[in-house]
Protein backbone atom coordinates (compact mmCIF):
# COMPACT_ATOMS: atom_id res chain seq x y z
CA UNK A 1 0.00 0.00 0.00
CA UNK A 2 1.57 3.33 -0.98
CA UNK A 3 2.54 5.80 1.76
CA UNK A 4 0.09 8.60 2.20
CA UNK A 5 1.82 11.91 2.98
CA UNK A 6 0.78 13.48 6.25
CA UNK A 7 -1.56 16.40 5.89
CA UNK A 8 -0.69 19.61 7.68
CA UNK A 9 -3.48 21.02 9.72
CA UNK A 10 -4.28 24.64 9.00
CA UNK A 11 -4.45 26.72 12.18
CA UNK A 12 -6.06 30.10 11.52
CA UNK A 13 -4.25 33.08 13.07
CA UNK A 14 -6.04 35.43 15.39
CA UNK A 15 -6.49 38.83 13.85
CA UNK A 16 -4.12 41.41 15.36
CA UNK A 17 -6.06 43.75 17.61
CA UNK A 18 -5.16 47.38 18.17
CA UNK A 19 -6.20 49.64 20.99
CA UNK A 20 -7.95 52.72 19.87
CA UNK A 21 -7.23 55.75 22.01
CA UNK A 22 -9.07 59.00 22.06
CA UNK A 23 -7.07 62.21 22.03
CA UNK A 24 -6.79 64.19 25.24
CA UNK A 25 -9.54 66.69 25.85
CA UNK A 26 -8.84 70.44 26.22
CA UNK A 27 -8.68 70.14 30.04
CA UNK A 28 -5.59 67.97 30.06
CA UNK A 29 -7.36 64.69 30.83
CA UNK A 30 -5.90 61.76 28.95
CA UNK A 31 -7.97 59.82 26.47
CA UNK A 32 -9.10 56.29 27.09
CA UNK A 33 -10.00 53.28 25.10
CA UNK A 34 -13.65 52.29 25.05
CA UNK A 35 -14.56 49.80 27.74
CA UNK A 36 -11.11 49.72 29.32
CA UNK A 37 -8.95 51.53 31.82
CA UNK A 38 -7.75 54.94 30.75
CA UNK A 39 -4.15 55.91 30.13
CA UNK A 40 -3.44 58.50 32.78
CA UNK A 41 -1.13 61.44 32.51
CA UNK A 42 0.83 62.35 35.61
CA UNK A 43 -0.32 65.94 35.81
CA UNK A 44 -1.44 66.05 39.42
CA UNK A 45 -0.75 69.33 41.08
CA UNK A 46 -0.67 71.26 37.80
CA UNK A 47 -3.31 73.66 36.58
CA UNK A 48 -5.50 72.29 33.73
CA UNK A 49 -4.79 73.53 30.26
CA UNK A 50 -7.17 76.33 29.31
CA UNK A 51 -7.98 77.61 25.83
CA UNK A 52 -7.98 81.37 25.32
CA UNK A 53 -11.42 83.01 25.50
CA UNK A 54 -13.23 82.84 22.18
CA UNK A 55 -10.92 80.18 20.81
CA UNK A 56 -12.56 77.27 19.10
CA UNK A 57 -11.62 73.63 19.38
CA UNK A 58 -7.96 72.76 18.83
CA UNK A 59 -6.94 72.97 15.22
CA UNK A 60 -6.29 69.68 13.50
CA UNK A 61 -2.81 68.90 12.31
CA UNK A 62 -2.78 69.32 8.51
CA UNK A 63 -2.08 66.23 6.45
CA UNK A 64 -0.65 65.92 3.02
CA UNK A 65 -3.08 65.89 0.16
CA UNK A 66 -4.56 62.47 -0.48
CA UNK A 67 -3.39 61.06 2.89
CA UNK A 68 -6.06 59.10 4.70
CA UNK A 69 -7.01 59.60 8.33
CA UNK A 70 -5.18 56.93 10.34
CA UNK A 71 -8.22 56.37 12.54
CA UNK A 72 -10.32 55.51 9.47
CA UNK A 73 -7.94 52.76 8.38
CA UNK A 74 -8.38 49.19 9.64
CA UNK A 75 -6.28 48.85 12.75
CA UNK A 76 -5.32 52.52 12.63
CA UNK A 77 -5.07 54.77 15.68
CA UNK A 78 -4.54 58.35 16.59
CA UNK A 79 -1.48 59.70 18.36
CA UNK A 80 -1.43 59.13 22.10
CA UNK A 81 -1.33 62.14 24.41
CA UNK A 82 2.04 63.12 25.83
CA UNK A 83 2.65 61.51 29.21
CA UNK A 84 4.33 63.89 31.66
CA UNK A 85 6.36 62.03 34.28
CA UNK A 86 8.07 63.61 37.27
CA UNK A 87 11.52 62.41 38.28
CA UNK A 88 13.11 62.93 41.68
CA UNK A 89 16.86 63.09 41.92
CA UNK A 90 18.06 60.51 44.44
CA UNK A 91 21.27 60.51 46.45
CA UNK A 92 24.29 58.82 45.02
CA UNK A 93 25.33 55.90 47.19
CA UNK A 94 29.01 55.52 47.98
CA UNK A 95 30.73 52.51 46.44
CA UNK A 96 31.09 49.41 48.63
CA UNK A 97 33.92 49.69 51.11
CA UNK A 98 34.18 53.47 50.78
CA UNK A 99 34.95 54.96 54.17
CA UNK A 100 35.03 58.65 53.40
CA UNK A 101 37.42 61.18 54.87
CA UNK A 102 36.12 60.72 58.41
CA UNK A 103 35.55 56.94 58.33
CA UNK A 104 31.90 57.54 59.09
CA UNK A 105 30.13 55.82 56.22
CA UNK A 106 31.00 52.23 57.10
CA UNK A 107 30.16 50.85 60.50
CA UNK A 108 32.19 48.11 62.16
CA UNK A 109 31.07 44.55 61.82
CA UNK A 110 29.28 43.11 64.79
CA UNK A 111 32.44 41.40 66.04
CA UNK A 112 34.71 44.43 65.53
CA UNK A 113 35.39 46.85 68.38
CA UNK A 114 36.49 49.57 65.92
CA UNK A 115 36.39 50.32 62.21
CA UNK A 116 40.07 49.85 61.34
CA UNK A 117 41.01 47.25 63.95
CA UNK A 118 43.65 44.68 63.01
CA UNK A 119 42.87 41.11 63.99
CA UNK A 120 45.42 38.83 65.68
CA UNK A 121 44.86 35.26 66.83
CA UNK A 122 47.00 33.56 69.46
CA UNK A 123 47.01 30.26 71.29
CA UNK A 124 47.61 26.63 70.51
CA UNK A 125 45.08 23.93 69.90
CA UNK A 126 41.56 24.61 71.03
CA UNK A 127 42.44 27.36 73.54
CA UNK A 128 42.99 30.53 71.55
CA UNK A 129 42.23 34.22 71.89
CA UNK A 130 41.63 36.99 69.39
CA UNK A 131 43.16 40.42 69.85
CA UNK A 132 41.89 43.49 68.00
CA UNK A 133 44.61 46.10 67.71
CA UNK A 134 43.63 49.72 67.14
CA UNK A 135 46.48 52.09 66.41
CA UNK A 136 46.13 55.31 68.38
CA UNK A 137 47.15 58.90 67.85
CA UNK A 138 49.96 58.39 70.37
CA UNK A 139 52.22 55.38 70.91
CA UNK A 140 53.47 55.85 74.46
CA UNK A 141 50.38 54.25 76.08
CA UNK A 142 48.76 50.87 75.47
CA UNK A 143 45.34 50.03 76.85
CA UNK A 144 44.37 46.35 77.07
CA UNK A 145 40.63 45.70 77.41
CA UNK A 146 39.12 42.40 78.60
CA UNK A 147 35.39 41.63 78.46
CA UNK A 148 33.34 39.61 80.92
CA UNK A 149 31.24 36.47 80.90
CA UNK A 150 28.87 36.00 77.95
CA UNK A 151 29.84 39.11 75.96
CA UNK A 152 32.68 39.99 73.59
CA UNK A 153 35.03 42.77 72.51
CA UNK A 154 32.11 44.72 71.02
CA UNK A 155 31.24 45.66 74.61
CA UNK A 156 34.13 48.17 74.52
CA UNK A 157 33.19 49.91 71.27
CA UNK A 158 32.51 53.31 72.84
CA UNK A 159 35.49 53.02 75.17
CA UNK A 160 37.80 52.09 72.28
CA UNK A 161 36.62 55.04 70.23
CA UNK A 162 37.65 57.42 73.04
CA UNK A 163 40.88 55.74 74.16
CA UNK A 164 42.34 55.51 70.65
CA UNK A 165 43.06 59.24 70.78
CA UNK A 166 45.29 58.67 73.80
CA UNK A 167 47.26 55.63 72.71
CA UNK A 168 47.23 52.14 71.29
CA UNK A 169 44.23 49.98 72.19
CA UNK A 170 44.15 46.17 72.19
CA UNK A 171 40.73 44.58 72.80
CA UNK A 172 40.46 40.85 73.47
CA UNK A 173 37.92 38.16 72.68
CA UNK A 174 38.44 35.38 75.20
CA UNK A 175 38.20 31.71 74.15
CA UNK A 176 34.63 30.77 73.28
CA UNK A 177 33.35 34.35 72.95
CA UNK A 178 32.89 36.73 70.04
CA UNK A 179 33.13 33.96 67.46
CA UNK A 180 36.34 32.46 68.87
CA UNK A 181 36.03 28.62 68.90
CA UNK A 182 34.94 26.97 72.12
CA UNK A 183 37.60 25.03 74.02
CA UNK A 184 36.84 21.37 74.62
CA UNK A 185 37.09 21.77 78.40
CA UNK A 186 36.13 24.60 80.77
CA UNK A 187 38.94 27.05 81.51
CA UNK A 188 39.92 28.70 84.77
CA UNK A 189 40.71 32.38 85.26
CA UNK A 190 44.39 31.45 85.48
CA UNK A 191 44.23 29.72 82.07
CA UNK A 192 42.61 32.77 80.50
CA UNK A 193 45.42 34.91 81.91
CA UNK A 194 48.09 32.49 80.63
CA UNK A 195 46.80 32.63 77.05
CA UNK A 196 46.48 36.40 77.19
CA UNK A 197 49.90 36.86 78.77
CA UNK A 198 51.59 34.96 75.92
CA UNK A 199 49.81 37.11 73.35
CA UNK A 200 50.89 40.31 75.11
CA UNK A 201 54.50 39.22 74.74
CA UNK A 202 53.99 38.50 71.03
CA UNK A 203 52.45 41.94 70.57
CA UNK A 204 55.37 43.60 72.34
CA UNK A 205 53.20 44.98 75.15
CA UNK A 206 55.22 45.28 78.35
CA UNK A 207 53.59 47.96 80.53
CA UNK A 208 49.91 48.12 79.61
CA UNK A 209 46.98 49.76 81.32
CA UNK A 210 44.73 46.78 82.05
CA UNK A 211 40.95 47.38 81.92
CA UNK A 212 38.73 44.42 82.78
CA UNK A 213 34.96 44.19 83.18
CA UNK A 214 33.17 41.68 85.44
CA UNK A 215 34.90 38.32 84.85
CA UNK A 216 37.40 40.25 82.72
CA UNK A 217 38.33 42.17 85.89
CA UNK A 218 39.39 38.85 87.40
CA UNK A 219 41.57 38.13 84.35
CA UNK A 220 43.10 41.63 84.58
CA UNK A 221 43.81 41.13 88.30
CA UNK A 222 45.48 37.78 87.57
CA UNK A 223 47.67 39.35 84.88
CA UNK A 224 48.68 42.13 87.27
CA UNK A 225 49.47 39.66 90.06
CA UNK A 226 51.85 37.71 87.78
CA UNK A 227 53.91 40.63 86.47
CA UNK A 228 55.00 43.75 88.40
CA UNK A 229 55.10 45.72 85.13
CA UNK A 230 51.32 45.36 84.82
CA UNK A 231 50.35 47.31 87.88
CA UNK A 232 48.17 49.98 86.26
CA UNK A 233 44.72 48.45 86.50
CA UNK A 234 41.07 49.44 86.09
CA UNK A 235 38.53 47.00 87.53
CA UNK A 236 35.04 47.67 86.15
CA UNK A 237 32.24 45.98 88.15
CA UNK A 238 34.58 43.35 89.64
CA UNK A 239 33.03 40.12 90.90
CA UNK A 240 32.45 38.13 93.18
CA UNK A 241 32.35 39.24 96.87
CA UNK A 242 33.19 36.46 99.38
CA UNK A 243 29.69 36.47 100.88
CA UNK A 244 28.13 35.96 97.44
CA UNK A 245 30.14 32.98 96.20
CA UNK A 246 27.33 30.60 95.42
CA UNK A 247 25.41 30.12 92.21
CA UNK A 248 21.98 31.06 93.67
CA UNK A 249 23.39 34.27 95.19
CA UNK A 250 25.15 35.31 91.96
CA UNK A 251 22.11 34.62 89.80
CA UNK A 252 19.80 36.44 92.21
CA UNK A 253 21.98 39.57 92.31
CA UNK A 254 22.40 39.38 88.54
CA UNK A 255 18.64 39.53 88.09
CA UNK A 256 18.38 42.44 90.52
CA UNK A 257 21.03 44.34 88.59
CA UNK A 258 19.40 43.48 85.25
CA UNK A 259 16.22 45.35 86.24
CA UNK A 260 18.17 48.62 86.06
CA UNK A 261 19.92 47.95 82.74
CA UNK A 262 19.01 50.13 79.79
CA UNK A 263 17.78 48.45 76.63
CA UNK A 264 20.99 49.11 74.70
CA UNK A 265 23.17 47.57 77.40
CA UNK A 266 20.91 44.54 77.72
CA UNK A 267 20.93 44.07 73.94
CA UNK A 268 24.74 43.85 73.92
CA UNK A 269 24.56 41.05 76.49
CA UNK A 270 21.83 39.20 74.61
CA UNK A 271 23.83 39.31 71.38
CA UNK A 272 26.92 38.05 73.16
CA UNK A 273 25.10 35.12 74.74
CA UNK A 274 23.47 34.21 71.42
CA UNK A 275 26.89 34.14 69.77
CA UNK A 276 28.62 32.21 72.55
CA UNK A 277 25.70 29.96 73.39
CA UNK A 278 24.48 29.17 76.90
CA UNK A 279 26.57 26.04 77.49
CA UNK A 280 29.99 27.69 77.54
CA UNK A 281 29.12 30.56 79.96
CA UNK A 282 27.43 28.08 82.28
CA UNK A 283 30.54 25.89 82.27
CA UNK A 284 32.70 28.88 83.21
CA UNK A 285 30.37 30.19 85.91
CA UNK A 286 31.70 27.99 88.78
CA UNK A 287 35.29 29.08 88.07
CA UNK A 288 34.27 32.73 88.09
CA UNK A 289 32.30 32.37 91.33
CA UNK A 290 35.20 30.66 93.16
CA UNK A 291 37.99 33.02 92.03
CA UNK A 292 39.48 34.86 95.09
CA UNK A 293 40.25 38.21 93.47
CA UNK A 294 40.88 39.92 96.83
CA UNK A 295 43.69 37.47 97.54
CA UNK A 296 45.30 37.84 94.12
CA UNK A 297 45.57 41.63 94.30
CA UNK A 298 46.54 41.78 97.98
CA UNK A 299 49.58 44.02 98.32
CA UNK A 300 49.73 44.56 94.58
CA UNK A 301 50.61 48.25 94.78
CA UNK A 302 50.75 50.38 91.66
CA UNK A 303 47.67 52.34 90.59
CA UNK A 304 44.15 50.93 90.79
CA UNK A 305 40.81 52.51 89.91
CA UNK A 306 37.51 50.70 90.43
CA UNK A 307 34.37 51.66 88.46
CA UNK A 308 30.89 50.52 89.47
CA UNK A 309 27.28 51.47 88.81
CA UNK A 310 25.18 52.65 91.70
CA UNK A 311 22.53 49.99 90.85
CA UNK A 312 24.98 47.11 90.51
CA UNK A 313 24.02 44.42 93.02
CA UNK A 314 26.94 42.25 91.87
CA UNK A 315 29.50 44.86 92.91
CA UNK A 316 28.32 46.77 96.00
CA UNK A 317 30.18 49.80 97.31
CA UNK A 318 31.55 48.00 100.37
CA UNK A 319 33.10 45.34 98.15
CA UNK A 320 34.83 47.96 95.98
CA UNK A 321 36.26 49.64 99.08
CA UNK A 322 37.55 46.29 100.42
CA UNK A 323 39.31 45.54 97.14
CA UNK A 324 40.99 48.93 96.99
CA UNK A 325 42.16 48.65 100.58
CA UNK A 326 43.48 45.11 100.08
CA UNK A 327 45.48 46.06 96.99
CA UNK A 328 47.65 48.60 98.76
CA UNK A 329 47.63 50.64 95.55
CA UNK A 330 47.11 54.30 94.93
CA UNK A 331 43.67 54.73 93.52
CA UNK A 332 40.03 55.51 93.99
CA UNK A 333 36.48 54.48 93.17
CA UNK A 334 34.26 56.01 90.47
CA UNK A 335 30.51 55.49 90.83
CA UNK A 336 28.46 55.92 87.64
CA UNK A 337 25.03 57.29 88.52
CA UNK A 338 22.11 55.45 86.98
CA UNK A 339 24.31 52.58 85.81
CA UNK A 340 24.10 48.91 86.65
CA UNK A 341 26.45 45.99 85.94
CA UNK A 342 26.97 46.81 82.22
CA UNK A 343 28.44 50.19 83.09
CA UNK A 344 30.86 49.98 80.13
CA UNK A 345 28.11 50.41 77.54
CA UNK A 346 26.21 53.45 78.78
CA UNK A 347 28.94 55.17 80.81
CA UNK A 348 32.03 54.95 78.67
CA UNK A 349 33.24 58.35 79.85
CA UNK A 350 33.64 57.11 83.42
CA UNK A 351 35.62 54.08 82.22
CA UNK A 352 37.87 56.28 80.08
CA UNK A 353 38.45 58.67 82.98
CA UNK A 354 39.46 55.73 85.16
CA UNK A 355 41.89 54.44 82.51
CA UNK A 356 43.51 57.88 82.18
CA UNK A 357 43.87 58.14 85.96
CA UNK A 358 45.34 54.64 86.22
CA UNK A 359 47.83 55.55 83.49
CA UNK A 360 49.00 58.50 85.58
CA UNK A 361 47.79 61.10 83.06
CA UNK A 362 45.13 62.51 85.38
CA UNK A 363 44.56 62.80 89.14
CA UNK A 364 43.16 59.72 90.87
CA UNK A 365 39.50 59.94 91.94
Amino acid sequence: MPDVPAQRRHVPRRPLQHRQLRAADPHGRAGHRPGGGGVRAHLRGRAPLQQPPGAGPPAAVPRAAGAADPASQPGGHRDRPVRAVRHRAGRLRPPPGHQGPDRGLRVPRRDEPALDAREHRYGRGHKGVRAWEVTGDANDLTFVLVHGLGVSSSLFREVTDRLRHLGRVVVYDLPGFGGVPHPRDPMSIGEFASVMGASLIDLGITEPVLVGHSMGAQVAAELAARDPDRRRVVLVAPVVPPGMRSLPAVLGNFLRAARHERFGAALVSVRGYLMAGLRWPLELLPSMVRYPIEERIAGMGGRLVIVRGDHDALCPQEWAEELLAASGAEGGIIVAEGASHQVVVDHADEVVAAAIAAAGRAPLP
